[in-house]
């Protein structure tokens, strides 16, 4: 079986499934996570629509907790502890960002791992 990573457009799904009917598409973790990031903002605006006016804070609410800066950890904590909803889609944003990095996994080690997401998923 042949499998091909691509990122989530529908033109490369289609020219794949045309020219390779029979291989397994799989999304990239970039796309994915880069997807995710996008849809939790655009929730982020819908729950807050003064937020887009912060773009300091919709910054640190997109980038990696470990490459902020104490200051920016301390506004984003206290903008999160006043909206309880995006403080929570933020908290599964940010699992399932952890579990979507984990590289060079097993076969047995991703099998644990699947009800992990689904889990996460479920919540």
């Amino acid at each position: 079986m042949k499998i091909v990573c691509i990122d989530l457009s529908s033109p490369y799904r289609s020219l794949i499934k045309k020219h390779f009917p029979n291989a397994k598409i799989v999304a990239d973790r970039f796309h994915v996570i880069r997807l995710i990031n996008h849809y939790c903002l655009k929730t982020y605006q819908l729950i807050d629509e003064n937020i887009k006016y912060h773009r300091g804070l919709l910054a640190a609410l997109r980038t990696n907790p470990e490459n902020l800066s104490d200051k920016r950890l301390v506004k984003r904590d206290e903008y999160l502890n006043t909206q309880p909803a995006i403080n929570a889609i933020y908290q599964f944003k940010q699992r399932l960002h952890q579990l979507l990095m984990k590289k060079e996994c097993t076969a047995k080690r991703c099998q644990k791992l699947i009800p992990i997401f689904l889990g996460f998923i479920k919540q």
